[in-house]
């Protein structure tokens, strides 16, 4: 009979804001969770997936926010069918409104943004999509 060492793992630690928010900055530079786990930070490769997904699903926010497809009021029609209100749409006037306008719970939008915006002041990142 064989008998194999039992080998120790790293378990899986709860993800919660002060972790996700260390893992988000271990991991800059990187394009993918998988990079970042051959290279060796030291982080639970399910955290890092997590995190990754995260800031992915804000980047995709960012997107839709700066391209005007986010609807802030309905248009609104009389019974007949005509338009009486257009349709309002979010407008990127300062960098503080697109921050508030994300949804983050355990990331911090702004580094998300200021990442995403790679090294581009406001108004040049603004200018890149048409305002």
């Amino acid at each position: 009979m064989r008998f194999h060492k039992k080998i120790k793992t790293k378990s899986t630690k709860e993800l919660n804001q002060g972790h996700a928010r260390q893992i988000y900055n271990l991991t800059d530079g990187y394009m993918t969770a998988g990079e970042a786990f051959k290279a060796g930070i030291g982080v639970d490769y399910s955290n890092l997936k997590t995190v990754f997904k995260l800031a992915n699903d804000i980047a995709k926010d960012i997107e839709n926010l700066m391209n005007g497809n986010v609807i802030i009021t309905p248009a609104e029609y009389d019974v007949e069918g005509n338009l009486v209100t257009p349709a309002e749409y979010f407008i990127p006037t300062t960098e503080n409104k697109l921050v508030q306008q994300l949804s983050c719970e355990l990331l911090k939008c702004d580094d998300v943004l200021t990442d995403y915006m790679n090294g581009q002041t406001w108004n040049v990142f603004k200018a890149s999509y048409g305002y």
